[in-house]
């Protein structure tokens, strides 16, 4: 890798442990070392992180919050998001998700409406559940609940 980060982790005494997490309490460190260390676990992150490991890096993708969780927006995917997901060999996660055949937008004064394909229709607890779940199957440690900040990056290493 060209550059390392220093990461910490806050591991909440109350934070639901990964059966395959190891840390060591007492630094607040891992014991186990990351290519790619990942914060934020919501579409972009899980995309990034499954593209990660699907290339044999040893990820790590950490959240402060627990999934699934509601979010009002994020319950329309642009073609581009579905597109995303096929190149990362992503794509059945949007199965069951509706087709949006236009969508239309509107404020006071403009409208504007997309024809063909608009995207898709999926559930935003659906959509992270399964990215997650990917991630999962793809190798990615996953840390929900545990919030974490970078401290500084080791380049070179």
């Amino acid at each position: 890798m060209a550059g390392a980060l220093a990461l910490v982790v806050e591991q909440s005494m109350t934070a639901e442990k990964d059966a395959r997490a190891t840390t060591s309490a007492s630094a607040g460190a891992f014991d186990v070392a990351f290519d790619v260390a990942i914060l934020g676990a919501g579409p972009a992150g899980s995309c990034a992180a499954i593209a990660a490991a699907r290339t044999g890096a040893r990820v790590l993708l950490i959240d402060r919050a627990q999934f699934p969780r509601d979010k009002v927006c994020g319950c329309c995917l642009a073609p581009a998001g579905v597109e995303t997901l096929r190149a990362i060999d992503a794509g059945h996660v949007l199965d069951g998700a509706i087709d949006l055949r236009s969508v239309r937008l509107a404020c006071a004064t403009r409208e504007l409406t997309l024809r063909r394909n608009a995207g898709v229709a999926i559930g935003r607890d659906a959509l992270d559940s399964r990215l997650i779940d990917e991630a999962r199957r793809c190798g990615v440690d996953v840390r929900l609940g545990t919030p974490g900040r970078v401290l500084g990056r080791d380049v070179g290493r």
